[in-house]
C-alpha cells in the first residue's frame, strides 16, 4: 500500500461541521477553536465599526478586517501568541494577511470556497476557453474574433446549462452569464505574463478585472481585450485609450484594476512586462482551426 505524507493530504470539510466539533472548557481558545473563529468571521465578511465603510465594498469572498490586539482579547492569547498562530497558518497557505492603517489587518481565508456557487468543472467548455484564450495570447486569433468567439461561449453556455437543469425543480447549478464570464477571466489572467504568480495576487486581479467588465464595459469582450492589450501602459500612466471612465464609480474601478495588476508586476517592471502577441501572423493551421471553432460555435447550439 502506497504510503502518502500527510502534508501532501487536503481534507475537505464544511464550516458547520468543524464548528460542531468544538469543545469549550476555559475561556481560553484552543488553537482549533481559534481557526474556527478565522472561518467565521470570514464567512460574515466581519470588519470593526470603526473602518471605514469604503474599506467594506473592496472586501472579497472570504476576507474579513480585524486586528490582532483584538483576536488575542477574543482568543485570550498574548498577541506574540497571535502573531505566530497568523504566521504558522500563513507558511501552510490557509491564509493571507495584508496590513493596513498600522493596526488593521486584512485575513483571506484561501482554502475557503461557497459550494452553492456553480463551477465549470467537467465542462466540455473548458478546453474551448482554454483554447480561445491562448489563441488570443499567442497571436493565432485576432482581438475581434475573439471577442466574437467570447460572446458566443457564454451563449451556448448558458443555454446548455438551461438545458441540463430542465428537469430539475432546482437551480442551484444553473450556470449564469456571468458564472462563464468570470470563469473565461480566470483563464485569461492565467495567460497574462505576470512577475508575481502568488495566488492571491492574482484572485485579486482577476475579480477587478470581472468588476470591470461587469460594471462598466457593460460585458462587451472587444473592449475588454483593448483593455487587457494597454493594461501595462496603463499601469505606469493611469490613462487608457479605449476605456472612457464617466463615473465615480467607472474612475473607481479602475483605479482598482490599476493597483491589482501593479500587485502582480512591481512598478520597476510595468514598463517592461510582455503583453499579448495578439498581431503576430498564425500559420494556416492554428488559424483554420481557430476559424473552424468560431463556425461551429456560431451553428453549434450547446
Amino acid at each position: 500500500m502506497k504510503h502518502i505524507p500527510k502534508e501532501n493530504i487536503k481534507v475537505s470539510l464544511s464550516v458547520g461541521f468543524l464548528a460542531s466539533l468544538q469543545e469549550r472548557h476555559n475561556e481560553r481558545y484552543s488553537k482549533h477553536e481559534a481557526f474556527c473563529y478565522l472561518l467565521d468571521k470570514a464567512c460574515e465578511h466581519y470588519m470593526p465599526k470603526a473602518v471605514s465603510k469604503d474599506v467594506a465594498d473592496e472586501l472579497k469572498d472570504f476576507q474579513f478586517v480585524t486586528t490582532k490586539t483584538q483576536l488575542a482579547e477574543d482568543w485570550h492569547w498574548h498577541r506574540a501568541t497571535v502573531r505566530q498562530f497568523l504566521e504558522k497558518l500563513t507558511e501552510h497557505g490557509l491564509i493571507h494577511c495584508k496590513e493596513f492603517e498600522t493596526k488593521y489587518t486584512i485575513i483571506t481565508m484561501t482554502g475557503l470556497k461557497d459550494d452553492t456557487v456553480p463551477t465549470m468543472r467537467n465542462s466540455i467548455l473548458e478546453p474551448i476557453i482554454r483554447f480561445t484564450m491562448d489563441s488570443w495570447f499567442n497571436g493565432t486569433s485576432t482581438t475581434e474574433e475573439t471577442a466574437v468567439v467570447c460572446g458566443q461561449i457564454v451563449k451556448g453556455a448558458v443555454a446548455l446549462s438551461q438545458e441540463n437543469n430542465s428537469a430539475s425543480t432546482s437551480s442551484d447549478n444553473q450556470l449564469s452569464s456571468d458564472d462563464i464570464a468570470a470563469c473565461m477571466i480566470g483563464r485569461l489572467v492565467d495567460c497574462m505574463p505576470l512577475v508575481d504568480e502568488e495566488e492571491h495576487n492574482k484572485l485579486q486581479l482577476r475579480n477587478a478585472i470581472f468588476k470591470f467588465f461587469t460594471r462598466v464595459l457593460n460585458r462587451d469582450w472587444l473592449q475588454l481585450f483593448l483593455l487587457i492589450k494597454e493594461l501595462p501602459d496603463i499601469a505606469s500612466h493611469g490613462k487608457s485609450a479605449s476605456v472612457k471612465l464617466n463615473t465615480a464609480e467607472a474612475i473607481s474601478l479602475f483605479q482598482s484594476l490599476c493597483s491589482a495588476y501593479k500587485a502582480c508586476c512591481p512598478t520597476s517592471t510595468v514598463e517592461t512586462a510582455a503583453k499579448p502577441v495578439v498581431t503576430a501572423k498564425a500559420d494556416n493551421h492554428k488559424k483554420s482551426s481557430f476559424c473552424s471553432i468560431i463556425a461551429a460555435l456560431r451553428t453549434f447550439s450547446f
